[in-house]
């Protein structure tokens, strides 16, 4: 299942020490995180709202007011690759989680990420 970490804390793998961050999402199976949810270390990611809610809080971030415009006037293909991830966010919605993650939010992200970019360094 799906988590997300609430509170800054180290767990040990076979790997080494791995710090585990506030905001950041994990997959661990029901039983390793029960100990986790009581301590208040995680909270199940229950609903797909939370999940891109949280992605888009860290996008929102780095925004700047006029970038679609720019976008939409000055690169149409990258405006229109915006439009159809969107869609694919609809089409994924309250299906499998892990391609919603992947396919539509996480793609999401990244269009926007280079909209942004595209934005600024047009104001640079």
């Amino acid at each position: 299942m799906t988590y997300k970490i609430l509170t800054l804390f180290t767990v040990k793998t076979k790997q080494g020490d791995l710090t585990l961050n506030p905001g950041q999402v994990i997959t661990l199976v029901e039983e390793k995180a029960k100990k986790l949810i009581q301590e208040g270390k995680i909270k199940l990611v229950e609903q797909y709202e939370d999940y891109f809610k949280d992605t888009v809080e860290k996008v929102s971030q780095i925004y700047q007011a006029g970038t679609i415009d720019y976008v939409r006037r000055n690169h149409p293909e990258r405006f229109q690759e915006s439009l159809h991830i969107e869609t694919r966010l609809n089409n994924f919605w309250d299906k499998d989680f892990q391609e919603f993650k992947k396919a539509a939010v996480d793609g999401w992200r990244d269009i926007e990420l280079e909209l942004i970019k595209l934005f600024t360094q047009k104001t640079n």
